[in-house]
């Protein structure tokens, strides 16, 4: 292998075990931390060389998800208004994948990890002076595909997954 392939999987290899660590955080005392939260902010981390040559960009990631929030009936928090929410609650969309291609130089196709975190500030309960951000819920997946379309694809369907629980945690009186 190449250097450069090296480090490439070992950058996919880690981003795998954090996405396996992200999915090991849906479960119900979880998904009770998104109740009573009114609306929500959406930040993209910025994505890499390999995936914008896919086609992808971070403003395309972030009108997917706010797109499907919004088509779920979930408000989406502006920047200025994110910070006077409570807890200033935001979902949180990482995308980490590189583009595969064989020793020659074939092109493969991508690999990424795809995971969303509901990210709120809490405070310690061992001293509430302390105030700072915190994952209370999260969900994640290992895509691959010959395009980056499976990667969009991906992000939309886990904030569709983070949706439904969120709807379920705030049902419409």
């Amino acid at each position: 292998m190449k250097p450069s392939l090296i480090v490439k999987a070992l950058v996919l290899g880690v981003a795998l075990l954090l996405s396996i660590e992200a999915s090991a955080a849906d479960q119900q005392r979880h998904r009770k931390t998104l109740e009573g939260v009114p609306s929500i902010y959406v930040l993209v981390e910025d994505i890499s060389a390999d995936l914008k040559q896919a086609g992808l960009s971070t403003a395309m990631l972030q009108t997917d998800a706010e797109l499907r929030l919004r088509a779920a009936g979930i408000r989406v928090a502006s920047e200025q208004e994110f910070f006077s929410l409570p807890g200033s609650p935001y979902l949180y969309v990482v995308v980490t994948g590189i583009r595969d291609a064989t020793t020659a130089g074939r092109h493969l196709g991508y690999s990424a990890a795809v995971s969303i975190e509901f990210v709120q500030y809490v405070r310690l309960e061992r001293d509430l002076s302390i105030r700072g951000p915190a994952t209370t819920w999260s969900v994640g997946n290992i895509v691959t595909g010959s395009t980056g379309e499976v990667i969009r694809e991906s992000v939309r369907d886990l904030t569709d997954h983070f949706a439904n629980l969120y709807l379920t945690a705030n049902p419409k009186r």
